[in-house]
């Protein structure tokens, strides 16, 4: 498995996780076309062949054309005509969160650039989670339990636009 965030902070939450940039080596300023610089014989190409899953954090605040690199290279270190090369791939994170920057763009070009528009966009199985794991905890006292609840109700009306 390889585990990898879109940001630092992201990364801090992952055992062994690396930023996304670090463990694929994408280009800072990747395009339609772009693909990674990983040899094929280089270890990491060997690391990425062997993995069965990828998991990637933070995934809504990448641009697409980064997704896409790391999706073409895949496929080409694997010498597989699947997506990601045939490897599981999951992406985790809230759409509702802050994209990423689109220089002098508005916010149709962002939402147009995010991993939503990528080109593997309709092989994806979109999963929703709904359950606040957090609010599950039995240690929690009732004034914790209260709190945690009305936090998380609060940051789904912002996400939504209620507040």
């Amino acid at each position: 498995m390889l585990s990898v965030a879109s940001s630092g902070i992201a990364v801090l939450l992952l055992p062994f996780g690396k930023t996304a940039h670090s463990m694929f080596k994408i280009a800072i300023d990747a395009d339609e076309t772009s693909t990674c610089p990983i040899s094929k014989p280089s270890k990491l190409a060997q690391l990425i062949r062997e993995t069965s899953l990828i998991i990637w954090d933070e995934a809504p605040i990448t641009h697409g054309y980064t997704v896409e690199a790391v999706e073409r290279s895949v496929q080409d270190l694997c010498n597989q005509n699947q997506i990601f090369g045939g490897k599981m791939t999951i992406f985790g994170g809230d759409f509702r969160q802050i994209l990423h920057v689109v220089t002098k763009g508005n916010r149709a070009d962002m939402v147009a650039s995010s991993i939503s528009r990528a080109t593997f966009g309709s092989y994806c199985n979109i999963q929703h989670l709904r359950t606040n794991m957090r609010l599950m905890h039995s240690n929690l006292s009732d004034n914790e339990h209260g709190r945690l609840r009305s936090f998380a109700e609060w940051t789904l009306n912002v996400g939504n636009g209620r507040v």
